[in-house]
């Protein structure tokens, strides 16, 4: 089986760094020229134009990795034993609780 190629050779920095730049530029949203200051205080010496052509050219094929590795919906049910009790919440009457046996599955509670 063939591997697929790398889509970042033949550039000055290697993939990680090119990565980090793209996932920083799209998640976070900073100018080009701030992001440029961060990742020189990193040490990478880039241009911001270096960092708009990475994610021209890198931010389809990074957030299509992305969609693929998250978690579908629907597949999980929350049971009594995992949920915990913010402050101010309440999950009915005292009665309510003694009679929910753990592991049930229930709502989320209401918060007052």
């Amino acid at each position: 089986m063939k591997t697929p190629p790398n889509p970042c050779r033949s550039f000055r920095f290697p993939a990680e760094v090119i990565e980090h730049a793209v996932w920083l530029y799209h998640c976070f949203s900073p100018s080009l020229r701030d992001l440029e200051l961060t990742l020189a205080a990193r040490g990478s010496v880039m241009s911001h134009e270096s960092i708009r052509d990475w994610g021209l050219r890198f931010g389809r094929l990074f957030a299509n990795t992305l969609r693929r590795r998250r978690p579908r919906p629907g597949d999980n049910w929350i049971t009594a034993a995992e949920t915990t009790v913010a402050p101010g919440c309440a999950l009915g009457p005292p009665s309510d609780r003694r009679r929910a046996a753990p592991g049930t599955l229930h709502p989320h509670p209401p918060c007052q």
